[in-house]
Parts: C-alpha cells; sequence; structure tokens
C-alpha cells in the first residue's frame, strides 16, 4: 500500500498545472503527443492550451488530415504555416498570426472561415474549391495567391483587389 501512495505522489507532483497529462492522458498530454508526431519543436503553449511556434516553420503537407484535431488550436507562428494536399475541409485551429508565409494549397477549402488574420508574407490559397472570398485574411504583407480556384474569376479577384489594397493573383484562363 505503502508503494501505491508514493507512486501516485510522485505522478501527481504538487504545483502541477496539468495533473491529468502527467499521467498521459487529458488535453495538455493530447495536444503534446500530437506536436511531437508532427515533430514540431520549438513551441510554447499558452494558459489557454492555444499553441505559439517560436522561430520555427510547421510543414504539415501530403496527408489526409482532413482538419486539425478539435484541441490544437495554434496562436502565433513566428515562421511559416504550410498544410498542402492534407484534404483539408476546414481551416478551424489555424494560428491568429503567421510571421512567415501562410500555404493551404491543394485541399479541399469551400471557404476561408477560421483563416489567420494577419500574416506577414504571401498567402496561397489555390487549387481548392472556394467560390468567393467575402472571408479572407485582414492583413497581408505580400500577395494573396488564389489560382486554380475555378469559381473565382479574374474579374472577382480584381475587384478584390482594389478593395483591400493587397494583390490577389488569379491565373486561371477565362473561357
Amino acid at each position: 500500500m505503502k508503494l501505491i501512495k508514493e507512486s501516485l505522489e510522485q505522478t501527481f507532483t504538487r504545483g502541477s498545472d496539468d495533473k491529468l497529462s502527467n499521467i498521459g492522458i487529458g488535453k495538455k498530454a493530447a495536444i503534446l503527443k500530437w506536436l511531437t508526431e508532427f515533430n514540431i519543436e520549438k513551441y510554447e503553449l499558452n494558459d489557454d492550451l492555444s499553441i505559439n511556434i517560436i522561430k520555427h516553420d510547421v510543414w504539415i503537407d501530403m496527408i489526409n488530415i482532413g482538419s486539425l484535431p478539435k484541441y490544437i488550436q495554434f496562436d502565433k507562428i513566428y515562421g511559416s504555416f504550410r498544410m498542402m494536399n492534407a484534404k483539408l475541409t476546414t481551416l478551424r485551429g489555424f494560428p491568429t498570426y503567421v510571421k512567415g508565409t501562410l500555404n493551404c494549397e491543394s485541399n479541399l477549402l469551400k471557404t476561408l472561415e477560421f483563416i489567420t488574420p494577419v500574416i506577414g508574407k504571401d498567402f496561397y490559397c489555390g487549387y481548392n474549391q472556394l467560390v468567393d472570398l467575402k472571408i479572407r485574411p485582414t492583413l497581408i504583407g505580400g500577395s494573396m495567391f488564389v489560382t486554380g480556384n475555378s469559381l473565382l474569376t479574374t474579374q472577382y479577384t480584381d475587384m478584390i483587389e482594389r478593395k483591400r489594397g493587397y494583390p490577389i493573383v488569379n491565373t486561371r484562363d477565362e473561357d
């Protein structure tokens, strides 16, 4: 009985902010496992368990992920963020800020709902199934590339470009 009590006391260390993660279960443990699984390093967890990536890029490509798990919420990325060819249908969990380039090309996106509001460099969202750009980033430091979204017309993207002040590149050939 004494050994069990000592073992539990070691597992549930005093002052620990997440006792469940100490035994490998709970939201924090799931986040840490997911970050390790995708080789994401140099991160910090905020009090709300959102994730900041410090001086590192996040590249999650060529996998059939569909969406980020509900327990994953990126906050600030101090590098670039790329999820290409991941069969994404939603951008839920995407960061609130990306210092570098954000690339979510070649997915199954129909809308940019949950898109990162502030992108320091270029934004690539081509080769999806976007039908309009009513929802889009507030600030882009470079250009926005929408090529390959067959329902977006050059006339539509030209109008958006004039309103937003950043270039929107759509090289789709008009029929």
